[in-house]
């Protein structure tokens, strides 16, 4: 492990959450900051970087541009009319309204919201025109309702959710979500965009599904939605264990703390780790049953035995 790299980033991290101009990076950082999805923000901020780095960073900026802008396109083409705008969130809403900048946030797919009774008519006309359909790869009761599916268009993803969480962990409300979010336009369609305090808990069920794995975006995701939300360390606890939230909420922000006191601490690179898309399959069950409502732990426990993420 790269350790003087990893605390170099943390320390940019660490730095912007301050509001505080970071030191110059090391020659050679730029594949550890595309480990932690930082590669395109360090291009969108600018960061003193090697011009090698540099070079590398901004191409990473122009892939998750030329994507992000290919998923809205076919978002725009396969959208009914007449169906109700969706709620942008997850990657797609951090890169529009978090940073401004959809090169500076990596996603790969589209995740778009809707209120449980527009989940099955927006299913079929998705099915219609798909090239492919995927279930959600996250473990759901066979009696359970399908709370998420992905369509592919031409390479293109575009996740439809009825939840953030399979009915039986619980989490916010998908149709709270819905109508508290800000009603707006994104390439002339209506859409919808999350709250701010949304946004936070959005993210914390996220991690929480991820097993609690956190990479230095997440920390830095976590420090900026805490900051707009306005919400102090009580209120954090308080609106994250009314949703079930609360011990991801207590994780996340022990590791930000920690991140924000010393960014080159020896056990920071093994609490925040760049393993989220390739987990190890015992330490991610291990993670979601700790994070697991005990009424949902049956799902979780269920998968582990059949190895199914």
């Amino acid at each position: 492990m790269d350790h003087a790299g990893f605390s170099a980033l943390a320390g940019f991290v660490a730095a912007t959450l301050r509001g505080e101009t970071p030191p110059p990076l090391p020659e050679g950082i730029a594949a550890l900051a595309q480990a932690h999805r930082l590669a395109g923000l360090l291009h969108h901020h600018r960061a003193p970087l090697h011009p090698a780095d540099a070079a590398r960073c901004a191409e990473v900026w122009r892939r998750a541009l030329w994507a992000h802008l290919r998923r809205l396109k076919t978002w725009r083409q396969v959208w009914p009319e007449a169906a109700p705008a969706p709620l942008l969130i997850k990657g797609a809403d951090l890169a529009e309204r978090l940073y401004q900048d959809p090169g500076a946030r990596p996603a790969n797919d589209l995740d778009l919201l809707v209120t449980p009774a527009a989940f099955e008519p927006l299913r079929a006309a998705l099915s219609a025109q798909a090239d492919e359909i995927r279930s959600a790869r996250y473990e759901r009761h066979p009696w359970e309702r399908a709370y998420s599916l992905g369509f592919l268009f031409d390479g293109a993803l575009i996740e439809l959710h009825a939840g953030l969480l399979p009915p039986h962990r619980g989490g916010p409300s998908a149709c709270g979500l819905w109508h508290r979010g800000e009603a707006a336009r994104l390439q002339g369609r209506a859409i919808r965009y999350p709250t701010p305090v949304d946004r936070l808990l959005i993210t914390l069920t996220n991690i929480a599904k991820d097993g609690g794995r956190m990479d230095l975006l997440s920390a830095l995701e976590l420090g900026l939605l805490l900051s707009a939300s306005g919400l102090g360390r009580r209120g954090l606890g308080l609106l994250a264990a009314h949703h079930g939230l609360g011990r991801v909420a207590w994780l996340s922000r022990a590791r930000l703390d920690l991140l924000l006191r010393a960014p080159s601490h020896p056990r920071l690179p093994w609490l925040l780790t760049d393993d989220v898309y390739e987990p190890n399959h015992a330490l991610l069950t291990l993670g979601r049953a700790a994070l697991t409502p005990t009424s949902g732990l049956w799902g979780a426990l269920r998968r582990a035995v059949h190895r199914r993420p």
